[in-house]
């Protein structure tokens, strides 16, 4: 398969040396229709387990990223900037306005 030249006399052997994202972007770009011929006995695969099968090192770091990104969303901050706000902005105001109202 090959994508925008594709041909009918063409046939191409779909095994695991081809990745998912490549056999469905030959399937988006193809001029003509394509015709899939499956082999008997071939169990096909839950969409979770088709993820997993056909992730590779780049996909794996986007659904990490998307983690580490759903963490970051839930996480809540107001408590520690509060208290850093608390700790060093309350003591300098205070000094100044001290100063301020004695001079």
């Amino acid at each position: 398969m090959s994508g925008t030249n594709y041909n009918d006399s063409e046939l191409r052997d779909v095994d695991d040396k081809i990745s998912i994202r490549f056999f469905l972007t030959v399937i988006r770009l193809s001029r003509e229709p394509i015709t899939l011929e499956l082999e008997s006995g071939v169990e096909l695969l839950t969409e979770d387990e088709l993820q997993e099968a056909g992730m590779t090192a780049v996909d794996e770091r986007i659904l990490l990223r998307k983690d580490y990104a759903k963490i970051d969303d839930s996480r809540n901050d107001f408590p520690l900037l509060g208290g850093l706000i608390l700790a060093f902005g309350i003591p300098p105001a205070v000094i100044l306005a001290w100063y301020f109202y004695f001079n």
